[in-house]
């Protein structure tokens, strides 16, 4: 649809014709506040290493993955030694 065809198209029509709202400031303002007091809460009951997975991802993860992949070389290369009597 081209936006040439909104004003032929009924259902657009029907809803640029809608009004907006908006919450009012109070409203906006109160909810700021309890999302701010959640979130202080949760980040001071909460380890932020365990919490996000970091420690895993940053020190576990890579040693396991090098660990294995050394493994895995090791063993390409004494098979390869093997078939090839080098």
């Amino acid at each position: 649809m081209i936006s040439d065809d909104y004003p032929n198209d009924p259902s657009l029509a029907r809803l640029a014709s809608l009004r907006t709202y908006d919450v009012n400031a109070g409203s906006a303002e109160r909810l700021r506040r309890r999302c701010h007091v959640l979130l202080e809460e949760q980040a001071s009951n909460t380890p932020v290493a365990i919490a996000n997975g970091i420690l895993f991802r940053r020190i576990a993860a890579p040693v396991l993955g090098g660990a294995w992949c050394v493994v895995y070389l090791i063993e390409v290369i004494r098979r390869a030694v093997a078939v090839y009597g080098m």
